[in-house]
């Protein structure tokens, strides 16, 4: 079932960044772009439950004990019970296109959270999203490096050997990034 999970992530991921290299082709002719993606996943078993603290104790199947700590954020804490199963689900990924100049340097962030529905078990996904459009300020083919002028501050970065078509980035190209976290959390039987 994992495998499964990350393979539609990966695939997802995929058209993403073709949707952005198409967003960057159509305003200023992109070059070239791609994707990394990560992740993680753990699974552990209701040990303890402490209501007048609203503290989970966790066990993993390797004997890690955790004792976690569920906000009031968590509504549906009272239909967690002893054995059981936690599963939590890690992913990010970073996107990114090359285009020609021209466009403006910004940044726009969103989150988007959903939760199970009351009297259910705890479940829920939050995932973070930034956007950020930056522009090619100078590079050093030599040392690897871009330095990368963003809305709000300018940064140098080295850049992989892996990375192909470093060589037809030039000053004054827009970068566009895409950054996505995702945490899923899901309480079962």
């Amino acid at each position: 079932m994992k495998r499964i999970l990350v393979a539609v992530v990966v695939v997802v991921m995929c058209v993403v960044s073709a949707q952005l290299i198409a967003q960057a082709q159509e305003g200023t002719g992109a070059k070239f772009g791609g994707v990394v993606v990560g992740g993680a996943s753990v699974t552990a078993t209701v040990d303890a439950i402490h209501a007048e603290t609203r503290t989970v104790t966790l066990k993993t199947k390797d004997g890690q004990v955790k004792s976690v700590k569920c906000g009031p954020e968590v509504k549906n804490f009272a239909q967690i019970a002893k054995g059981d199963t936690v599963n939590i689900d890690y992913t990010e990924y970073v996107s990114i296109a090359v285009g020609g100049p021209g466009a403006v340097p910004s940044r726009a962030d969103s989150t988007e959270v959903s939760r199970a529905a009351l009297g259910e078990k705890p479940a829920g996904t939050i995932t973070t999203t930034t956007d950020v459009v930056g522009k090619v300020k100078a590079i050093d083919y030599t040392a690897r490096t871009v330095t990368l002028e963003g809305p709000n501050k300018t940064v140098t970065v080295k850049v992989d050997a892996a990375a192909v078509n470093f060589d037809k980035v030039k000053a004054g190209d827009t970068v566009y990034m895409q950054y996505v976290q995702e945490m899923a959390v899901a309480v079962t039987k």
